[in-house]
């Protein structure tokens, strides 16, 4: 089934109330906390912050703007409407979220706009409908054509992770994302995986499942037996594993020794 840009957004909010999941809720805690949605968003934020601009990269091309809000949505220049002419939308009798198409009508193939103001503008309010007018001279919808998104970093082929982790390896020397998720694209992913639950400390060892609920025969180390198998035990200092530590630093000609914890 293919849903419009509008049909989605009262699908996901439906299931996610009328933000859509994007504003911040109560935690388990008592602390707030954001939601599946706004953690989304914070990769895009990773990503710029690795030097390459992701979140200003997509760009709204709009066909005959049933899925594209005229006042609140950027799609004509580089901000929304709302923002370079704020005493018009205040002006404006609707409540908003209005589409482009909803602002006005075809009358014998020629687009005309169409306004709805509590009362005529004036002052600083008609300064500012000139300068709309003529940013909106010459501009009508396409008809036929459905509301649209462009990657502006591949214009031809579109978004592709691909192409992303080729540019972020471009801009990041290998180094993707930052805060809670980081990856090194020059390691495989299986690593990258274990690595970041290590970090933040989701890896399944005994001491950690015990804390949590698990019902365990016993915490120790299921390897030697001697210790709680913690992180540090589990990595650092179980007999197995310093005895695969010493084969490393025979591997790379470096002794390898003198690390107490992870931490």
């Amino acid at each position: 089934m293919l849903f419009g840009l509008k049909s989605l957004g009262v699908f996901m909010g439906g299931i996610y109330g009328e933000k859509g999941g994007f504003d911040v809720g109560e935690g388990a805690g008592g602390g707030r906390v954001g939601s599946v949605w706004s953690r989304i968003l914070d990769v895009g934020k990773c990503i710029d912050r690795s030097g390459l601009d992701f979140s200003g990269s997509f760009r709204k091309v709009v066909g005959e703007g049933r899925d594209t809000r005229f006042w609140e949505d950027v799609w004509l220049g580089d901000r929304p409407l709302i923002e370079e002419f704020p005493r018009l939308r205040r002006l404006e009798s609707s409540e908003g979220g209005e589409t482009i198409s909803e602002k006005g009508v075809w009358v014998c193939d020629n687009w005309g706009w169409r306004w709805s103001w509590k009362r005529e503008p004036r002052g600083r309010e008609l300064g500012e409908l000139v300068r709309l007018e003529r940013r909106l001279a010459g501009w009508e919808p396409r008809r036929g054509k459905a509301d649209s998104w462009v990657w502006n970093l591949d214009v031809t082929r579109g978004f592709s992770v691909k192409k992303l982790r080729e540019l972020l390896a471009g801009v990041g020397g290998g180094v993707v994302g930052g805060g809670e998720t980081v990856w090194a694209l020059f390691v495989p992913k299986k690593v990258n995986v274990f690595m970041w639950r290590l970090r933040l400390g989701r890896l399944p060892l005994r001491v950690s499942l015990d804390k949590m609920g698990v019902d365990l025969n016993s915490v120790l180390c299921p390897r030697c037996g001697d210790e709680a198998e913690d992180l540090d035990h589990a990595l650092l200092k179980c007999k197995a594993v310093r005895t695969l530590w010493s084969k490393i630093g025979v591997w790379w000609n470096n002794g390898v020794s003198g690390i107490d914890s992870i931490s």
